[in-house]
């Protein structure tokens, strides 16, 4: 029989052969041998996937497919050629399985493994705790399935979401893969991916049904501290090269590098936008890199040209041995130049070139994602918990590790608020883990059954990840943040990664702390007051702008309803305050359509002028927004309600009770306030919401007098442009001379 399925199944143009296709289909092991019938095993393999119906792995026969797939009821192998590494509770009958996309081969591949080491960690603490408690339903433990990405990322895909069906995939890595995937494979699968490293803003803005979401800032979010930081240098090598500096930028030929490439639109080299005919070509070039090639050197001699004095690099870790090495042994010129990376550079690799070559390291920083200070415990607790399961791994500080970690747990909440394992159920569940009203939960098992218990009781919780509060907007990208800039630190005993000390908060942008790690520049032997960095005035009329009440022993008698103490906050910055009339928030609830969740978002604080020059405009998405308020005053609240602003910026009107810890914007000019009050607001801190209150006198606590027009400030106080929201104006005193006011 054997021997006959052989002539037939080998035969082509025989009816004998075109009888009996259906036989030839249905036949032992000898046709699939043959060459040219792969068609034909194809469909012997899924006719047999179709029979094998289960409720237990004990009912799957073929010890090639014995996992019982409780949600199809199917027997299926959990392997493929891309899926070979399966962790988790793979014995139990009701298991839950995840997927996971890295990449297991190269540049990445290192950090790769610690990636997918921190979910099996997240997993196994899971599964220590019971599980998963859907509703309905035995807690339901964990299953891993983790596939290779670097060779056949869509037939890797394709096996977790069509043999599988699986809920979620955690991952793809790269920004590319998940792209390619996302809109190939997943998205028209409806399955959910949630990537911890991936931050192509194109993945945010897909049309996806609620199915591809971000664990990290996206390139346009990290932009503007990109662009700070190349400024920063900017000035630097002026000062101390003493010409016009040369700029290049490399970006990947990919979604990663098109993404970093949108994000510096706004840059400006020389004091003019980089694209201009002045500067293109001149003294600034961009060049791509194609890591896939085999051979960069065209690029490497293109750059050893061109000489530039600064050299940014939106690409992966690859982009550390094609380019920089050979780049660093070719150099030709006087000065070396200094590097710019991002996060995705940041790995062995660096760090080896670094410790055997001491002249780069000082020329090596970078931008990328920090834990913000409400996580800094959160991800302490992480380190040392990977760390103490892996002895002598030292990838857990790397990029994208602690994030993977929070995925795993991210999933696990949102399967519980949602109530099932269905990927749009975990969609609507992953919005409900952040609430400005409650105490933040840090991710890990000591907090995982008080969050399950919570979210089975349909209480609200607010999660915090290694790196930020488990937000996101309505597109799926990450809403809270912290960015950093970092270094290469040789100082100790072995080279390693440091924060600089300088932040970025989202979705806010404000810059926070000082670099005092990182040196502005590598090559620079002058003293650090001459490298070019800016310097703050050592009195605030240095800066031409008009001075803050100060109630020392120069200033005017202190005014009889004022009663406002010296501000706080020290020194303004140059150009704080301008003679000009402060203009009101132009919407809140006021102008939007309620009705339509609309909300006003402030885009931006432009320039030196503050927020009288800055972008409003009414929207229901956040991404973009400096501050989201639906509110501006009590006065724009039901009866009953105040206005609150939460730590993430944002405003809503809300019972008085439910304040909590929030901040209460009472009044955002005097027109909010009864006679003979004054809109008392804090401090002077840039692009931050701040607390207002009514009162015949600002006290300490309130030092400075909101106003939208000067005779909203008691004499001789002039109403100038401040910087605090959204109070759009402060009263100050005029500006003084040595004389007296």
């Amino acid at each position: 029989m054997r021997c006959l399925g052989r002539i037939v199944c080998g035969a082509k143009t025989t009816a004998l052969a075109a009888g009996l296709g259906l036989l030839c289909a249905l036949l032992a092991s000898g046709c699939d041998r043959l060459i040219g019938l792969t068609g034909f095993r194809v469909a012997r393999e899924q006719a047999q996937a179709v029979a094998q119906s289960c409720e237990h792995h004990a009912d799957c026969d073929d010890p090639n497919a014995g996992f019982c797939v409780r949600e199809t009821q199917r027997c299926v192998a959990l392997e493929s050629a891309d899926c070979t590494e399966i962790s988790g509770a793979v014995e139990a009958d009701n298991a839950l399985i995840l997927g996971a996309m890295v990449a297991f081969g190269g540049p990445q591949a290192g950090v790769n493994r610690a990636r997918l080491r921190s979910m099996q960690l997240a997993v196994n603490e899971l599964n220590a705790l019971g599980g998963v408690p859907l509703s309905g339903e035995p807690s339901r433990p964990l299953v891993l399935v983790a596939c290779d990405e670097s060779s056949e990322a869509e037939r890797a895909a394709k096996h977790l979401t069509d043999t599988l069906h699986v809920p979620a995939i955690i991952g793809p890595t790269g920004s590319q893969t998940s792209l390619d995937v996302t809109t190939r494979v997943t998205i028209p699968a409806k399955t959910l991916t949630l990537s911890p490293t991936a931050l192509a803003e194109s993945l945010a803005e897909l049309r996806d049904d609620d199915m591809s979401w971000l664990m990290v800032p996206s390139d346009t979010q990290r932009g503007p501290l990109l662009i700070h930081e190349i400024s920063e240098v900017e000035a630097a090598l002026r000062k101390q090269r003493k010409r016009e500096p040369k700029l290049s930028v490399v970006l990947q030929e990919d979604a990663l590098g098109a993404g970093t490439r949108a994000a510096l639109v706004d840059l400006k080299w020389n004091d003019v936008p980089l694209s201009t005919a002045s500067n293109l070509g001149l003294n600034a070039k961009l060049a791509n890199y194609d890591p896939t090639q085999s051979s960069h050197q065209d690029l490497v001699d293109e750059l050893n040209q061109f000489a530039p004095d600064l050299i940014v690099l939106a690409a992966g870790n690859s982009v550390v041995k094609d380019v920089i090495e050979p780049l660093e042994a070719a150099w030709s010129s006087d000065a070396a130049p200094e590097y710019l990376l991002i996060d995705a550079a940041k790995g062995a690799d660096l760090l080896q070139l670094a410790a055997a070559a001491p002249a780069l390291e000082k020329r090596v920083r970078g931008t990328g994602v920090s834990p913000s200070p409400a996580s800094e415990a959160v991800y302490r607790s992480f380190v040392v918990d990977y760390e103490s399961h892996h002895p002598g791994d030292t990838q857990a500080s790397s990029a994208g590790v602690g994030t993977s970690y929070d995925a795993v747990y991210a999933l696990a909440f949102a399967m519980v608020a949602g109530g099932g394992a269905a990927s749009g159920v975990i969609a609507r569940g992953l919005r409900a883990l952040y609430t400005d009203d409650k105490e933040p939960l840090a991710i890990g098992p000591t907090n995982t059954l008080a969050a399950f218990r919570a979210l089975q009781e349909d209480q609200a919780i607010a999660v915090q990840g290694t790196f930020s509060a488990l937000a996101w907007d309505e597109r799926g990208a990450i809403w809270a943040a912290t960015l950093e800039v970092w270094c290469v630190d040789g100082e100790g005993d072995a080279v390693t990664y440091r924060s600089s000390g300088l932040t970025a908060e989202l979705p806010s942008q404000a810059v926070h702390g000082e670099n005092k790690l990182c040196p502005v520049l590598g090559n620079d032997v002058t003293s650090e007051a001459d490298a070019g960095a800016p310097q703050m005035p050592t009195q605030p009329s240095d800066a031409g702008a008009a001075k803050p009440m100060d109630m020392d022993a120069t200033t005017p008698p202190k005014l009889p309803d004022a009663g406002m103490p010296k501000d706080p906050t020290g020194p303004m910055r140059p150009g704080m305050m301008r003679p000009m009339t402060p203009k009101p928030i132009p919407c809140g609830t006021a102008n939007c359509q309620r009705d339509q969740r609309e909300y006003c978002c402030i885009e931006a604080i432009l320039g030196e002028g503050g927020a009288s020059q800055s972008k409003f405009r009414c929207a229901v998405a956040q991404s973009a927004c400096v501050a989201t308020l639906s509110c501006s005053s009590d006065n724009e609240c039901d009866p009953g309600q105040i206005c609150c602003i939460d730590s993430m910026r944002r405003s809503q009107c809300r019972a008085a009770s439910s304040c909590g810890r929030d901040l209460h914007l009472a009044c955002n000019s005097p027109d909010d306030c009864a006679p003979g009050e004054f809109c008392c607001a804090t401090g002077n801190d840039a692009n931050t919401l701040r607390p207002t209150m009514c009162s015949r006198q600002c006290g300490s606590g309130y030092p400075g007098v909101a106003c939208i027009a000067e005779d909203d400030c008691p004499a001789p106080t002039e109403c100038r442009q401040s910087w605090p929201l959204p109070s759009m104006g402060m009263c100050f005193y005029p500006e003084r001379t040595p004389e007296g006011p």
